[in-house]
């Protein structure tokens, strides 16, 4: 296998720099997941638009098949990060332990909110469930906020210095 070359462009003379396939490929791999969680916190953005028309339209039946497709999406997610991304990352950064510790406790908290807010919608309605689900949704907000800028500030640290 032949290592992967960096050019410097804009450099007259610049010397080419030989870099490790190995790094090359952790460097892909880790911005292509970095894409996949960003890509998946637009999905869900979308989702909470849905719960929120359907709801405004007084649609109660679609605001539940969105909210299904929420948990659904919801539980796929946390998966995905807390079962595969963050354990790769604490891997190569365990001096991230306890931030990432720290945004999957929350995931886990968010998916009991989720099931509360679940029950609400069937027994007590739509008004208590869209109150509760509007300060789920900002609180989730937050979480993605604070949980991109570790992952960026992680990632950064990986990808500069392999």
């Amino acid at each position: 296998m032949r290592a992967a070359v960096r050019r410097h462009p804009g450099r007259r003379g610049a010397r080419m720099e030989r870099m490790d396939p190995m790094k090359t490929g952790l460097r892909h791999r880790v911005k292509r997941a970095v894409r996949q969680m960003s890509d998946q916190h637009r999905n869900i953005r979308a989702i909470h638009r849905s719960i929120r028309d359907a709801l405004q339209r007084g649609g109660v039946n679609d605001a539940r098949a969105a909210f299904d497709r929420l948990q659904n999406a919801m539980d796929a997610h946390f998966a995905l990060e807390d079962e595969v991304f963050f354990p790769a990352l604490h891997g190569l950064r365990p001096e991230f332990a306890d931030s990432l510790e720290a945004l999957s406790h929350e995931h886990a908290d968010f998916a009991v909110v989720l099931r509360g807010l679940g029950a609400d919608l069937e027994a007590s309605g739509v008004e208590s469930f869209q109150i509760g689900f509007e300060a789920y949704a900002r609180s989730l907000a937050a979480h993605e906020v604070r949980e991109e800028e570790i992952v960026a500030t992680l990632v950064e640290s990986i990808v500069s210095n392999g």
